[in-house]
């Protein structure tokens, strides 16, 4: 590092803009994405991929079927054959107004003596509503059922998901007319059985999880509150007492570790050689309908000899591994201890810098959304793939010139309708064979807007990112190259992101372009592994495996070089390339240090996030597993799933956590930089601006006041 500056006083303050033409090219870029998705808009129509289609291939509830939302099944007992997951239910189904809300039954009106014509024209279900009104004699009727052009009968139905489906109650109540018309009662009560008791029960759960919830809403709410403020006092602690924090947290770690390990062994020895039986388990899964279900599933997978070994070994082997660096890494360790200590005394002299991650993690939500909304789209502008179901089961059905013979044979509506017809009549389509739509399939136009979406998602969300971390670079930057630390601006961060949106976005732009390429590779080389698992031998694995690696690596070196640009960036007001440059030199001079202070200081976040993580869930636990008041009756009751809460403040505690400790690592990277050039920039005749504990680590030269 050059020595020739007078005197350097932190990031420069007269600067220009940087990588301009990378900045027009991200806007051209962004304009680009707007029209995309509104192309997308006018011409997709994501309702055609939820919305149900009739056996003509007509969506129900769009179109001419505008007041026939839902789906009617003539024979639902077909659905239940395992090849109606791929190939559809085997039977005719129709778009109607309304599920029927009563049984009926052509037998009877066959049995009858006495019919009423009109009534039955109202109460039949057919392919068209033109055959219902035409239907006045036994006959008729005779002739429509042999087409299967209307519904033998059906029974009293309820829509799900806008299909016509019987619960478990309507079948035995309709068991009669079931048997009457020659269903296999037992087929269809013990399946429609098991997946009502299996949703009920599903439904009861997460009912009661839910109301439970919601009766300790309070308390998860002071749980919240209490994992703000406990993170709060963590970080307070670390910036009068760093290193007895950091130290506690690594010995209560492996304290947690090592007696966790111990317990699980003592378990493993104390439990009797009982595997789990996967299928007692399946059918278990099956047949309960309690709402001690998932209570039972996890003492069962508790009360297995196996889970506790793996648990021994899982928990031993990290002991192991965090104790043998902690031995031979202890004199780094305490440079690292440090700068955890400098970024703590720097985060609580500017208090807006905790809060500022907020804001480009609602940018990325918005990002991700807006992605997802446009892939949807995108995905509808397909060409629609049609394909033959049924021809096999349907011995009434023929085709000229043996134009589709097997099913999954592609076809199209209109040369199914011209070329295949029932034997009885050539004006009678068949009545179980049909052309049925089966998705969507991207043509090569569409395929490169689904490329051109995920890669504008990898640019913009690596854009924020990039954005977010200059900021806060050029924010500790400003309070490490400040000599007098009660002179920093009160408006550090807005100040920094006021210089950085008017100077550097084009350097943001530049740097994320390079992550997201790499990220956009990745994402391939994964596609490309998917497609090619049916040519899957030895030498493509391993040919995708060191492409993967090769790229990983790639991605991993790139982001690490990224954010030391931004940081150098926002200092010296440097273009990427320059910022680069100068990082990387830094950097690789003191290139043991480097490795050995980034990997230590991530592992002491890491350790101090979990750490609070577990404190609060233990916390959480001890409470919720007793008896617990209900804030609105003043009555105690005792919850049955404790674990739900415990569950939502874990999450909670580990984002707040990791909301603060992001924050800290951007402090911590940009600090060390700043120590790097202080160590290089000054010499004995000038004085340092690290701090005391720095210095300390360092040398015994003098240091300025930072008073």
């Amino acid at each position: 590092m050059a020595h020739d500056e007078a005197r350097f006083n932190g990031p420069l303050k007269h600067r220009s803009c940087t990588d301009i033409c990378c900045l027009l090219l991200f806007i051209v870029f962004l304009c680009a994405w707007g029209g995309l998705a509104y192309f997308a808009y006018r011409n997709g129509d994501p309702e055609m991929l939820i919305l149900p289609r009739d056996s003509k291939d007509h969506v129900c509830g769009k179109d001419l079927y505008i007041n026939k939302p839902n789906l009617f099944f003539f024979d639902l007992t077909t659905c239940l054959d395992p090849s109606a997951i791929l190939e559809g239910c085997k039977t005719p189904h129709v778009c109607v107004a309304s599920c029927p809300n009563t049984n009926w039954a052509a037998v009877e009106v066959l049995a009858s003596t006495q019919v009423d014509w009109s009534e039955v024209q109202k109460k039949l279900i057919c392919t068209d509503d033109q055959i219902a009104r035409t239907v006045n004699s036994k006959d008729k009727l005779k002739e429509v059922l042999k087409n299967n052009e209307c519904a033998k009968y059906y029974i009293a139905m309820e829509p799900f998901y806008k299909r016509c489906l019987p619960s478990f109650k309507d079948i035995i109540e309709a068991k009669k007319i079931l048997e009457e018309n020659h269903v296999n009662m037992t087929e269809l009560s013990t399946t429609t059985a098991e997946v009502v008791k299996f949703l009920d029960n599903a439904q009861n759960i997460t009912k009661m999880v839910i109301d439970e919830l919601y009766r300790v809403r309070y308390y998860i709410l002071g749980g919240i509150v209490i994992s703000i403020v406990v993170s709060l006092i963590y970080i307070i602690l670390l910036r009068y007492v760093s290193c007895l924090i950091v130290w506690l947290s690594i010995l209560s770690t492996l304290v947690l570790l090592g007696y966790g390990a111990y317990y699980s062994y003592m378990k493993y020895e104390s439990l009797e050689n009982t595997p789990s039986n996967q299928t007692e388990h399946f059918d278990l899964l099956l047949k309960l309908r309690d709402t001690h279900l998932i209570k039972d599933q996890v003492n069962e997978v508790l009360s297995s000899k196996s889970t506790w070994f793996y648990i021994t070994i899982i928990l031993g082997v990290v002991f192991v591994i965090l104790l043998l660096i902690v031995l031979f890494l202890r004199a780094r360790i305490r440079l690292a201890i440090a700068l955890i200590g400098e970024a703590s005394v720097c985060i609580s002299s500017i208090k807006s810098s905790l809060i500022f991650p907020l804001f480009p993690w609602f940018v990325h939500l918005v990002i991700i959304v807006w992605s997802l909304a446009v892939g949807v789209y995108i995905y509808t502008l397909g060409d629609s793939i049609y394909r033959v179901v049924g021809f096999a089961n349907d011995k009434q059905c023929v085709c000229h010139n043996q134009y589709y013979t097997e099913d999954g044979q592609w076809c199209t509506p209109s040369k199914w309708s011209e070329m295949c017809h029932s034997t009885s009549s050539p004006n009678v389509s068949c009545a179980v064979a049909s052309c049925k739509f089966f998705n969507k399939t991207p043509n090569n136009f569409v395929t490169y807007l689904f490329l051109f979406n995920i890669f504008a998602y990898f640019w913009s969300s690596s854009f924020v990112s990039a954005l977010a971390e200059m900021i806060l670079a050029a924010t500790f930057a400003t309070w490490y190259w400040t000599a007098h630390k009660r002179d920093v601006p009160f408006f550090t961060v807005t100040t920094a992101v006021f210089r950085t949106i008017r100077y550097h976005l084009g350097t943001v732009a530049f740097g994320s372009l390079i992550i997201s390429i790499c990220k956009f590779i990745r994402f391939l080389l994964e596609y490309i592994e998917r497609k090619c698992k049916k040519f899957d031998n030895g030498f493509t694995r391993a040919i995708l495996w060191t492409l993967k690696c090769l790229f990983w690596c790639l991605h991993k070196f790139i982001a690490f070089v990224n954010k030391n640009a931004y940081i150098m960036c926002a200092i010296h007001g440097g273009n990427f390339c320059k910022s680069a440059k100068d990082a990387f030199g830094l950097l690789l001079r003191n290139v043991v240090r480097t490795v050995v202070v980034d990997k230590v200081s991530d592992m002491l976040l890491f350790l101090g996030k979990v750490l609070l993580t577990v404190l609060v869930s233990m916390g959480a636990w001890f409470i919720f597993s007793r008896g617990v008041v209900d804030i609105d009756t003043q009555q105690v009751f005792h919850m049955e799933y404790p674990w739900a809460p415990v569950i939502v403040l874990g999450i909670v505690t580990y984002l707040i956590s990791s909301t603060f400790f992001c924050v800290y690592s951007m402090a911590i990277d940009t600090l060390f930089l700043c120590f790097l050039e202080d160590c290089e920039r000054n010499d004995s005749t000038q004085k340092y601006f690290m701090s005391k504990r720095l210095m300390k680590l360092l040398t015994n030269r003098n240091v300025v006041d930072h008073e």
